[in-house]
Parts: structure tokens; sequence; C-alpha cells
């Protein structure tokens, strides 16, 4: 006959082996990858317009946009909700502000490109930045509060724009300003926060696929 606790222990070790709590999220490799290429599209069209004379990427801003407010969703959705309210709170916020600015920023492309005109009211964009800006520090503050995701990537993301746009404000930086298209001019430190942000993006997504990787070699 077999032993009952014997029993009882293989029918754990099984519940456990298919599914219990050491099991990875299937959002893991997904929030990470997403948040990789946020930030490789954040970085790319900064470098482009500082490095290149003549050059306007400004078409791949609205895309790089799009781009986070999707890893935004998956930093989300690794955590779990542990972020709470707060975090979903950011999360709306800043896809918000992210989308009303890729929106707006596709406008201005269209009324150069095709009108021949300028865009008449700037105002949607000041409330896109208001809003991103907010969401960041907000989701930014959630999920340090959580503690799922990397604090130095999670605190890096949270400060480095707003930072550079306070910098800009200050008259910190005397470097050039860099025109974008017909209606948009962004300082030295928002390039600057742009790059810092992609590369905290790049931290976030390589620590998350980092993490699971850790977990299936201990499973």
């Amino acid at each position: 006959m077999q032993d009952p606790k014997n029993s009882k222990t293989t029918a754990a070790e099984g519940k456990s082996s298919k599914g219990g709590s050491d099991k990875v999220p299937a959002a893991s490799p997904r929030g990470g990858t997403i948040g990789i290429l946020a930030g490789v599209a954040l970085i790319a069209p900064v470098l482009i317009r500082e490095l290149t004379t003549g050059t306007d990427p400004f078409l791949l801003l609205p895309v790089a946009l799009v781009v986070m407010t999707f890893a935004l969703a998956g930093f989300r959705k690794v955590q779990g909700g542990k972020d709470g309210t707060v975090g979903r709170i950011g999360l709306i916020l800043g896809a918000a502000g992210a989308l009303l600015l890729a929106v707006m920023l596709g406008v201005i492309a269209y009324l150069d490109i095709v009108n021949n005109t300028r865009l008449q009211s700037v105002t949607p964009v000041y409330l896109g930045v208001i809003l991103l800006l907010a969401g960041i520090v907000l989701f930014g503050g959630a999920s340090l509060k959580a503690g799922v995701l990397g604090r130095g990537a999670t605190l890096l993301f949270m400060v480095s724009l707003p930072l550079g746009i306070l910098l800009d404000l200050m008259g910190a930086f005397r470097g050039r300003s860099f025109r974008w298209g017909p209606d948009l001019v962004l300082g030295p430190g928002t390039h600057l926060g742009l790059k810092v942000m992609g590369l905290a993006l790049i931290w976030l997504g390589y620590s998350i696929l980092n993490k699971r990787k850790q977990k299936v070699d201990t499973a």
C-alpha cells in the first residue's frame, strides 16, 4: 500500500511543477523586450538629430512615444498590480500624454509637409507634455514602492525627463537648442533627459528578461 503522506507530497510536488509560486509570469519576456525596443526607439531619433547635419527624424518621435506607451503597459503587467491604484493612474496619464503628443507631432508634420502651414495653437502639445511627465512620476513612484522592477532603473526613468526639462527652464545648459520640424524646439537638457530615459527603459527591459531567465534556471 502507498503511504497517504507520500501520496500527498507527490501530489503537491506535481502541482508545484505544473505552475505554483515559482511560475514565471507570461508577460515578463514581452515586457522586457518592449522596454528595450522603447529605449532604442527613443534614443535613436535624438542621436540622429544631434549627430547629423540637415537630418530631421521628426516622424520617428511619434513612433517612439507609441512604443513607450506599450512599454509602460508591459511594465505594469510584469508587476502584477503591485503598483496599485497610483500605478494605474500613472499609466493612464502617461499613455494619454504620450499618445496626445504622438498625434500632435503627426499633425505638425502633416501641416508642414502637405499644407505648408504652421500649427495654430501649441496648447495640446503642452498638455501632452504635462500629462506625460505626471504619468512618469506617478508610475515611477508606485513602481519604486512595489519593488518588483529594478529600483535604480526605475528611479532613473522617473526623474530623467522631468529633470532635463526643468534644467532647460532654469537655463542651466548653455548648449544650442534643437529644432524639430517647424514648431518644436527642444533644449539640450530635454535632449539629455530623453537619452537617459531611453537608457533607463533599456535597463528595465534587460533586468526583466534577466530576472525571468534566473527564475527559469532555478526552476
